[in-house]
């Protein structure tokens, strides 16, 4: 009902001019309480946590000005807080509505609504909602406040966003929000794309070659690099390599160069490592080419399928199997050339994601990849959800 008698209000006094509007003036009984005693009383009330008096009192202040939208915002938090959410969803609703009317305030008014109703939607369900009335205060201002709650800021929608992605299943973006918050999670793994300098390299052998008495079905190059530091399944990039002036090498050099060099698949006494070679034919000529230096890397993926065209640039990534993908920071080339590759999709736990980018990445191309995993994500979802249920 008073509801309703508050809405007949705001007709009266839209039909009506201004000079018709309940005023301060003195024939009211009593003594007189001025729109601006009764806002200063109410946002008061709201700060110290009387919600039920902060409605009564602007309902009053609403009863001597009807149209401006500072009223209406306080009402609409005081109901929120009141959890009288319906209430509260249809004050800000007039708050925005009539923002227009206060060319000074507006604009914050207009945010500070959006980020009730973010509130709102959340408790309702509503993640969608949550997430776009989240989105729009922090991309108008990013250091957005609310000024009757300090509490009311970029962290608190930041939650808002990172509870209802996870309730919407969007583990990958509910993760970004525990970074940008600077929260931490027991059961997730950063993998860098970091590498260290490999002192000397030769190509000491090609072809097939045996390991524990059986013959290698693929060819195979084995690597003296003394000191090395890798192990198995690391990846290092060749650098300084050259084709000598040997056209024969050129194509060959110049795939090295794209692809970035070869996996370690066995470690062997002596500093030396066996790695996986591009081709057969290939094999036998990489002896011939010179190659300075080398960097073993860590953080890698493998392009394991481009689109059915290649024409959209965007191409799948697998990264070592066992790491439960969880996000993905960037992804570059090895030999970085600065473009810029987007995150289209993620297998959340599970080991492949796409790109778009270009230039196109190539079918077998190893990549640089920054990014986060778990050994276990139904762990990781369990410390996920903790966190959404007991952060304040």
């Amino acid at each position: 009902m008073k509801t309703k008698i508050l809405l007949a209000s705001v007709l009266v006094a839209l039909v009506m001019s201004c000079s018709t509007e309940f005023s301060d003036d003195e024939f009211l009984t009593g003594p007189p309480e001025s729109f601006d005693d009764l806002m200063a009383q109410g946002w008061s009330a709201f700060e110290t946590g009387n919600y039920g008096i902060a409605v009564e009192t602007f309902s009053a202040a609403a009863e001597r000005k009807a149209t401006l939208p500072e009223v209406y915002l306080g009402l609409g938090w005081s109901n929120i807080r009141d959890l009288n959410l319906e209430n509260g969803r249809i004050y800000l609703g007039s708050a925005i509505s009539f923002a227009f009317l206060d060319a000074v305030n507006g604009p914050q008014i207009i945010l500070d609504s959006k980020c009730g109703l973010a509130g709102i939607a959340l408790a309702e369900g509503n993640y969608d909602m949550a997430i776009d009335y989240a989105d729009q205060v922090l991309s108008a201002s990013p250091a957005y406040e609310f000024n009757h709650d300090s509490s009311v800021n970029p962290e608190a929608l930041k939650r808002i966003r990172m509870t209802a992605e996870y309730y919407r299943g969007d583990y990958a973006n509910a993760f970004q929000e525990v970074l940008d918050l600077g929260l931490t999670m027991d059961n997730v793994i950063r993998e860098t794309p970091s590498h260290g300098s490999i002192a000397s390299l030769a190509v000491v052998d090609a072809g097939f070659i045996p390991v524990a008495g059986d013959t290698l079905k693929v060819p195979w190059l084995k690597i003296n690099a003394p000191s090395h530091g890798l192990e198995v399944d690391d990846f290092y990039v060749v650098s300084g390599i050259s084709d000598g002036g040997n056209p024969s090498l050129t194509a060959l050099v110049a795939k090295i160069a794209k692809q970035g060099g070869w996996k370690v698949k066995y470690l062997l006494a002596g500093g030396d490592i066996l790695v996986t070679a591009l081709s057969a034919s290939e094999a036998a000529l990489v002896s011939s080419i010179n190659i300075s230096s080398a960097m073993y890397m860590e953080g890698t993926g493998l392009v394991t399928r481009l689109d059915d065209s290649s024409l959209t640039g965007i191409a799948q990534i697998s990264v070592y199997s066992g790491r439960q993908l969880v996000y993905i920071n960037t992804v570059t080339a090895l030999t970085d050339d600065g473009a810029i590759y987007s995150i289209t999709d993620i297998d959340e736990g599970g080991t492949q994601f796409k790109v778009f980018g270009n230039p196109v990445f190539s079918n077998g191309q190893r990549v640089s990849v920054d990014y986060y995993h778990t050994d276990d994500f139904g762990l990781f979802l369990t410390e996920l959800i903790d966190l959404v249920s007991t952060i304040e």
